[in-house]
């Protein structure tokens, strides 16, 4: 069995207590576009958000920097078949519903009926199965599109997509990260890699991009009318290059409402300062792995050099105060995906080590060196 060790790291978002914004339910940990929908009160408001990096290229799917926050910016814009609610199950999002064949092999969606692009054109059940079509012939950093067999427009709002074969998490997976392109926009793009004019920006999303200034690294989100989903929260949002200092006085005096990025060691005045300062998971892991071949083609090869790295150790020099041991299964825990199953946890043992590479004819010189048998 390949060993993989995880460390992940938590990131901070700080934000001003006034503005109350439920976080925790958004794709990358952050502000995600359920957030943004619907508060009556702070309707004709603006939201401003910093960014210490600025620039994350044209908001555009095959365009945007590869990371998940240039996604998730990019998710303001363009509507994926399914979105989540607050507590991140499934909700329905270009999709008003979706129903799993028996035989798992097909999922029959209606979409929203009143659905439209930001250049008023209704969106369509063949702007979905286009869009199918197209990833698969131009393949999309943030999902794959290679288990669906085909696709088969019933109407201007129905449509079944057909899987290679039965497979849980689809829904949760590509349907809700696939971002949905409009095909009067796309269908004449041959490099959707170079496609970053504006009109590459046309999404069906609660905001559209009314301004990009590439080199202050500065955007304007503009509330579209008229979203399925409902109204947006804000009238307009900023997004705002800023580093942490400037970002953490430009919210004492009210002119900054989130904190994309908060250094660990700016947290003590976030939290002096009477901000609420919102941790999450990124997900974001370092792992150690292994071959089967060669040299470590022996299992305990493998297990000893597990028990062998301090892991603890590890994350406090690298990593203080901001991270933690992952268990060593693939999965983690909160994934439903998860085998209740126990898994060997690899603590630091390296008298063990020692015994499992003593006993593979692994040896170690008087210098403390190891060598395989031969080797």
């Amino acid at each position: 069995m390949s060993l993989v060790h995880r460390f992940v790291h938590p990131r901070f978002l700080a934000h001003a207590a006034a503005v109350g914004l439920a976080l925790g339910a958004a794709q990358y940990s952050g502000l995600g576009a359920d957030t943004l929908m619907a508060a009556e009160p702070d309707r004709q408001r603006q939201l401003v958000i910093t960014d210490s990096k600025g620039d994350r290229g044209m908001l555009a799917p095959y365009v945007h920097r590869k990371n998940g926050i240039a996604y998730l910016y990019t998710s303001y814009i363009f509507d994926t078949l399914v979105s989540q609610d607050a507590d991140g199950n499934p909700a329905p999002g270009l999709a008003r519903t979706w129903t799993r064949s028996e035989d798992g092999l097909s999922y029959d969606l209606e979409l929203q009926p009143d659905a439209k692009w930001h250049d008023g054109t209704p969106v369509t059940a063949d702007d979905v199965a286009f869009t199918l079509r197209y990833m698969a012939e131009h393949p999309y950093v943030f999902g794959s599109v290679k288990s669906l067999a085909g696709v088969e427009v019933a109407g201007a709002h129905d449509l079944r997509i057909h899987i290679k074969r039965a497979q849980y998490g689809l829904v949760e997976g590509l349907f809700s990260a696939i971002p949905i392109l409009p095909r009067h926009i796309y269908e004449g793009v041959e490099d959707p890699f170079r496609f970053a004019t504006s009109d590459a920006a046309i999404g069906s999303g609660p905001y559209r991009l009314a301004a990009y200034d590439k080199a202050q690294g500065r955007y304007r989100l503009e509330a579209t009318e008229n979203h399925p989903l409902g109204r947006p929260r804000f009238a307009q949002i900023w997004i705002v290059k800023m580093g942490p200092d400037a970002a953490l006085q430009a919210m004492s005096t009210g002119e900054v409402d989130v904190i994309s990025y908060l250094p660990p060691d700016r947290l003590p005045e976030a939290l002096g300062a009477g901000f609420a300062v919102e941790t999450s998971p990124s997900d974001h892991v370092l792992r150690l792995g292994f071959n089967h071949r060669g040299q470590f083609q022996t299992k305990e090869v493998r297990q000893a050099i597990a028990y062998a790295v301090d892991r603890s150790a590890l994350l406090e020099t690298a990593f203080p105060g901001v991270a933690e041991l992952a268990e060593t299964g693939y999965f983690q825990p909160g994934s439903k995906w998860k085998s209740e199953d126990a898994t060997e946890s690899y603590t630091y043992d390296p008298a063990r080590a020692r015994d499992l590479l003593l006993a593979t004819g692994w040896t170690q010189d008087s210098a403390g060196r190891w060598q395989a048998q031969g080797g």
